[in-house]
């Protein structure tokens, strides 16, 4: 932690000092990917632990997975809930579209869809899911 004499020194240093404290590891999509690696390995054991088949039954069902602590928080989705997720996360509308005619389809297919995200407001990614 840096000390400064002053609010106009501190803020000519701000450059280095945003240099050197800057995580290596935090760029959006490293944060993203260590998210989505959590949301796999703990995904199945806290399902199990905490819901019942019949509350993922539904095919082609979509449910939310907010991080909190070491768990996520697991509730449904709805579609257009789903649809502004996927216009966030996927600015290009044509590649929107068939990633939303990919998803449909594999929603189709009875894959589970959870949307994941960090903070109730900041979504990461779109993971498909055969069964847990």
């Amino acid at each position: 932690m840096a000390a400064y004499c002053c609010r106009a020194h501190q803020k000519a240093d701000w450059k280095n000092h945003k240099l050197a404290c800057k995580p290596a590891d935090n760029t959006p999509m490293k944060v993203s990917r260590s998210i989505v690696e959590q949301f796999q390995q703990t995904m199945t054991a806290y399902v199990k632990e905490n819901f019942t088949h019949s509350d993922f039954a539904k095919p082609g069902s979509v449910f939310r997975a907010t991080k909190r602590g070491v768990n996520f928080h697991i509730h449904p989705l709805s579609d257009s809930e789903f649809l502004e997720v996927t216009n966030g996360l996927i600015p290009n509308p044509k590649e929107r579209e068939q990633f939303e005619e990919n998803a449909s389809q594999q929603k189709k297919d009875g894959q589970i869809t959870f949307v994941i995200f960090s903070t109730p407001t900041m979504a990461h990614a779109i993971v498909f899911i055969r069964e847990l």
